[in-house]
């Protein structure tokens, strides 16, 4: 029934929001980091637009599997003119910003943080190459970083990001369900700057 009348993703994003339960180790990890831009900071009851910016070590498999070219999809200027229209009807000023790349968050800072508020969790690993897995060896340090980011975007009233990562197709789903009574679930918030949605399998 719910499958037939809401769809397969409003589904999914009901499992994800019932299975998204970090650890009190992990939680207390994140809630330290949350606190000074959410609890405690300058997006407490402030609505903000979420960015996810992969631009590291999976560039090369997205022109390999996806025939795309990263430079124009993934350019920070796609990402902005979606925030941009984004604004335009809503109002919104605020940008959340989760990204891999050193360059990605210099540019943003340097280019548009006269007509944006850019927050940004700080002691994030980034990285200045597309080396493949160039966060193997701060895996183990890693995970309260990842996981606030994923809760800051989970909050987000629109978020923008890439569907080739698995990271941002769970953030679609987990912000959807923390959503479900404050927007319409067929409110358009969910924006992909590449290829069209698919599903895990």
């Amino acid at each position: 029934y719910w499958e037939r009348t809401m769809g397969r993703f409003w589904i999914r994003a009901q499992m994800a929001h019932y299975l998204w339960r970090p650890s009190s180790g992990l939680r207390l990890a994140m809630e330290e980091r949350l606190r000074p831009l959410l609890t405690d900071g300058p997006l407490l009851g402030r609505p903000f637009i979420g960015l996810h910016i992969r631009y590291s070590d999976n560039i090369r498999n997205f022109e390999n599997d996806f025939g795309r070219d990263p430079a124009v999809t993934r350019s920070l200027k796609h990402y902005m003119q979606i925030a941009n229209d984004i604004r335009k009807t809503t109002g919104i000023t605020d940008i959340y910003v989760a990204t891999d790349s050193v360059y990605m968050l210099q540019d943003l800072l340097r280019n548009f943080s006269n007509e944006w508020t850019i927050h940004v969790q700080d002691r994030v690993p980034r990285t200045k190459t597309q080396d493949w897995v160039w966060y193997r060896d701060s895996r183990s340090s890693s995970a309260p970083a990842i996981a606030a980011d994923v809760e800051m975007l989970r909050r987000a009233d629109y978020v923008i990001g890439a569907a080739q990562s698995n990271v941002y197709r769970l953030i679609m789903e987990l912000n959807m369900a923390y959503h479900a009574g404050t927007y319409l679930w067929t409110t358009n918030r969910h924006r992909i700057v590449d290829i069209e949605w698919y599903e895990d399998p």
